[in-house]
């Protein structure tokens, strides 16, 4: 007992979320309704719609609606009559208050549409009403959203049996449109694709003469159909349906006079319902000529009329109509008693007298028999069978191929598979019932969170920039950082700072990137904190020549500047300053990891006055003179450079001699004291002069 309430629950909260929500509002009756985006579904007042047989529904894949129709006018999500939305069944001259526009319709978007909706029609089935079986076509787009029918009332079949079913096809994208044709032994089945109806229509001989109203649906897993008729004379017909193909075989006859029918979600149990009772039949106890009276659970509730199975797994009957209430049976995939018939009291207001519930596509209500729980890779995902009763028996493909003997099973409890990369994987249940096996297939995905980081090496004293690379399409993310030091942090993409004490230190940086749903992956990377180099340096200085010698000789590059616009580059430098005055001698080291330190230092340097050098013989007269000097050299060297020097150090004369004896320069400026320098070669030789105009 406890197993079945478990099994129970689990049907539940599969359905409710996982059902497709194309059929989640239901309008019908006397403009009422249920809304099953809640659970339990709450009463809708708020239709236009006065509809005694079957209307049609769909709302979008949010469970929103869209469009609403008794099969002859269609409203949109406003309530407001589409343009060009009535008149879509029936000729005029049949339209009075007591008789129903049309039999039967329901709604199918057209493949790979976002905008186009087919409306099918069935009219009455009596002679006089019968006018056939229409399509027409709905622009829900147009006019801003309001809708407009563009293709309107185009008859495909000629007499009505007021039938129309809908499924998928096996490739999940086409629908099979089945109708049966009125006063006929023809079943056609038309096949919707994105480019509008097959021209090609398939035509099957079915049972016989079809005289009466009844009921035609698809199995909700696409691979049965049963036909019901409400007179004396027919039986209600049970077929496999390939909807590969859009073929019918396998006919049974049931020996019932059946108005409603209806499967149960895991398409085991076939629902038979008359005025009087309810039946549920087992799909593989069903034979040709079956008596179901003596075969089938009997419900002792007061079900009578209407099925219709619901996005939240459950088979809802209308009770036609007689007072204020509704019937569901909760669990239709459970046998008998189990499944739990009962009777739904509503407030007396809501006038729910009608003779059908809104026509849905069938397989809106296919649930997968199995479900899963998974969260991250190397870690079990736990498989539920949904759905264990009457299986002759299981076999579980986890769609991990990698995992060898470990990629089946054919238990049917505590089932788990551990999946080991990310990626998809097609797990399948493969359950065998009445001799024939029936696959359902969901993917299982695991995302990659992909964490990644950019970065660069630095240099002591520096902070690492941390640029976070992990891709957002896995949703919100969370992400934590190591730094190898063993601090942390929380940001998307922080800065850090090491204190590496003048060693160069390489740290492995760790990210960790976790999903939503707590799975995470991480990455390492490492990052080097280069030590600086020392730019320190010793000096010494003979009268104006200084000789500079780095500290530290394991360097690549040193870059002195000596205060005065020139520099060198080289580990040692050795440099004559021609002026006296304070200098700021700079060394600027570079190490191989491209880091790099400047150290300056101030130097005091005096230049002092020499006589003539005897070697060179240099002699200036007269001195003191009144302007005109005459310069005698004692020796020819190749170039010779003067500059006179004011008392204060400020060039007022230069000239450059080349292999003269001798030279005449004429002074023009203020009478004083003056210097004259001679740059024999990088040898400097001074000489005082006096400059005296009176």
């Amino acid at each position: 007992m406890k197993q079945n309430l478990i099994l129970i629950i689990l049907i539940i909260s599969f359905n409710i979320s996982k059902a497709q929500k194309e059929a989640n509002i239901w309008y019908f009756g006397d403009h009422v309704g249920l809304d099953f985006n809640n659970e339990p579904p709450t009463p809708l007042t708020d239709s236009k719609m006065y509809s005694r047989l079957n209307g049609s529904v769909i709302s979008d894949s949010t469970g929103k609606l869209l469009l609403y129709t008794d099969g002859d006018t269609v409203w949109n999500n406003e309530h407001k009559i589409v343009e060009n939305g009535t008149g879509l069944c029936v000729s005029g001259k049949y339209v009075s208050s007591g008789i129903p526009k049309a039999r039967a319709s329901i709604i199918a978007k057209q493949p790979l549409s976002s905008r186009y909706y087919y409306i099918f029609c069935a009219t009455g089935v009596v002679e006089y009403l019968n006018e056939g079986v229409f399509y027409s076509i709905i622009d829900i787009k147009a006019n801003g959203g309001k809708g407009k029918v563009i293709v309107k009332r185009k008859l495909i079949v000629d007499k009505s049996a007021g039938k129309i079913a809908l499924v998928k096809h096996a490739n999940k994208k086409d629908i099979w449109v089945a109708i049966e044709k009125g006063f006929s032994d023809t079943l056609f089945v038309f096949l919707l694709t994105e480019k509008g109806l097959s021209p090609t229509v398939l035509k099957h001989r079915i049972y016989m003469k079809n005289e009466g109203s009844g009921r035609i649906k698809f199995s909700p897993n696409g691979k049965l159909l049963a036909m019901s008729n409400l007179n004396n004379k027919t039986s209600t017909y049970l077929y496999d349906f390939d909807n590969r193909a859009g073929s019918i075989s396998n006919e049974r006859r049931i020996h019932n006079i059946t108005a409603e029918l209806e499967f149960s979600p895991n398409s085991k149990y076939l629902y038979l319902s008359h005025g009087i009772y309810t039946l549920q039949c087992p799909v593989k106890n069903i034979t040709n000529n079956f008596l179901p009276d003596s075969n089938c659970y009997k419900f002792d509730i007061n079900i009578r009329s209407s099925l219709q199975l619901a996005p939240n797994g459950k088979i809802y009957n209308d009770r036609s109509g007689f007072d204020s209430t509704l019937s569901v049976i909760n669990y239709p995939n459970l046998k008998g008693i189990k499944c739990k018939p009962e009777i739904l009291r509503f407030n007396s207001h809501y006038n729910w007298y009608f003779l059908g519930y809104p026509s849905f596509m069938s397989s809106y209500f296919n649930t997968p028999s199995f479900t899963y729980k998974s969260r991250c890779i190397n870690e079990p995902t736990h498989f539920i069978l949904l759905d264990s009763n009457d299986n002759d028996s299981i076999k579980w493909i986890f769609g991990d191929s990698t995992s060898g003997a470990e990629n089946f099973s054919t238990k049917e409890r505590e089932i788990s598979h551990t999946y080991k990369a990310y990626g998809s994987y097609t797990a399948s249940l493969i359950t065998y019932y009445n001799n024939r096996p029936d696959t359902t297939s969901q993917i299982i995905t695991f995302k990659n969170p992909e964490p990644d980081f950019s970065t660069s090496d630095v240099c002591e004293n520096d902070s690492v920039k941390f640029i976070n690379k992990t891709p957002s399409n896995t949703g919100e993310m969370k992400y934590k950082w190591k730094f190898g030091d063993g601090q942390q942090s929380y940001e998307d993409s922080p800065k850090y700072y090491y204190k590496t004490d003048g060693i160069s230190t390489t740290y492995n940086v760790t990210l960790v990137a976790s999903m939503p749903d707590g799975c995470f992956d991480s990455i390492v990377k490492p990052v080097t904190v280069n030590a600086n180099p020392v730019s320190d340096f010793n000096y010494k200085n003979n009268s104006n020549t200084v000789e500079f010698k780095a500290v530290q000789g394991v360097n690549t590059t040193y870059i002195w500047t000596f205060g005065n616009g020139d520099s060198a580059i080289s580990k040692d430098a050795s440099y004559t300053f021609n002026k006296s005055g304070k200098y700021t001698v700079c060394l600027k080291a570079i190490n191989a990891a491209e880091c790099s330190t400047k150290t300056c230092k101030d130097i005091n340097i005096t230049v002092a006055i020499q006589t003539i050098n005897p070697k060179l013989k240099f002699q200036i007269f007269p001195n003191p003179g009144k302007g005109l000097f005459e310069v005698q050299m004692g020796k020819n060297s190749d170039e010779i450079n003067i500059e006179i020097f004011n008392s204060i150090g400020k060039i007022v004369y230069s000239e450059k001699l080349n292999a003269q004896a001798k030279y005449t320069f004429k002074l023009d400026t203020s009478p004083g004291i003056y210097f004259v320098r001679v740059n024999d070669n990088g040898n400097y030789y001074s000489q005082k002069i006096v400059l005296n105009k009176e």
